[in-house]
């Protein structure tokens, strides 16, 4: 066991921050593309303004989203995902998830 502690001791350890604004939008279309969905821009403001910014929390929203918008038969345009977001209560009334 001594061993393993001293690697892990210089081991580097790096930490990965928060995206900013850019980074998530891109984050969140990606996601969206990787079902074969295309979200319009404004949804994406929209969205990715009203969320809790984290990978995590991107890749469960979006697959709310498509999840509802499957179940529910319906495209993906802003009434979809204003929908998706308030029914399934991934958005508090003041907009953060």
């Amino acid at each position: 066991m001594p061993d393993l502690r001293t690697r892990l001791a210089v081991t580097p350890v790096t930490t990965i921050q928060q995206p900013d604004d850019a980074l998530f939008r891109g984050i969140i279309a990606q996601l969206f593309a990787d079902r074969g969905l295309h979200i319009p821009e404004e949804a994406l403001v929209f969205v990715s303004s009203r969320i809790e910014r984290s990978y995590y929390n991107a890749e469960r929203i979006v697959e709310a989203i498509d999840r509802f918008a499957i179940a529910e038969r319906l495209r993906l345009t802003m009434p979809t995902i204003r929908r998706a977001l308030g029914e399934g209560g991934l958005i508090d009334h003041r907009g953060a998830a």
